[in-house]
């Protein structure tokens, strides 16, 4: 059986063949980002175990407790809930997914109805949103300096920057990951710069 495909150009004609090879293919990227989502969960279900056993759980999948690759699969288990039931419709990358799960709660939803975010979708295309989500956050804060929950500190809370300005060695990437792996322990939000971020998994990449 065929079937007649619509663009906005023209309409054409396809083979069955072509059109269970398509199926074929979404299925299996859902089932990827489903799998991604399992993991995440299951790490994020590790750091409630007792501080040397998730030591351990990490060390036998391979990874520092400390590594970037760690803090990432437990903050896309935190928000597994929500993106497992838009699975069908997210990227079989992890770290894209990661990006995703960096978005809150409702402009997932958003994103995800109106197809902004959808299996075809790149980490960049997604950074794009957070930064959009960034500048509405940053334009409600200045209309609104008044609804600050933090005592003295900004709308945002209380905020430190740390700037590198010559490449970090391994050791020191060390004790940064050791750091970030700190604040995800104490709930403390924190945002690293894209080329930071990059560099770090570059090196996890090697050290795996």
């Amino acid at each position: 059986m065929n079937a007649i495909i619509n663009n906005i150009s023209k309409s054409f004609e396809v083979s069955e063949k072509a059109v269970v090879l398509i199926e074929e293919f979404r299925t299996h990227a859902r089932k990827t980002a489903e799998s991604i989502l399992e993991m995440g969960k299951i790490v994020y279900e590790a750091k409630k175990l007792k501080d040397y056993e998730f030591s351990f759980f990490c060390a036998q999948i391979g990874f520092e407790r400390s590594s970037p690759t760690i803090r990432k699969f437990a903050l896309i288990g935190k928000k597994y809930e929500l993106l497992i039931s838009k699975s069908k419709n997210l990227p079989s990358n992890w770290t894209t997914i990661y990006d995703v799960a960096l978005l809150g709660n409702e402009l997932i939803e958003e994103y995800v109805n109106n197809g902004s975010i959808n299996q075809a979708t790149t980490g960049k295309e997604v950074k794009k949103l957070l930064g959009k989500d960034k500048n509405v956050n940053e334009k409600t804060t200045e209309a609104k300096p008044e609804e600050s929950s933090v005592q003295n500190g900004t709308p945002e809370g209380f905020g430190f920057k740390v700037s590198l300005y010559k490449a970090p060695s391994r050791e020191l990437l060390k004790k940064i990951s050791k750091i970030l792996a700190e604040l995800d322990e104490l709930n403390i939000d924190y945002e690293l710069a894209p080329s930071l971020e990059d560099f770090m998994n570059a090196d996890t990449t090697k050290a795996a």
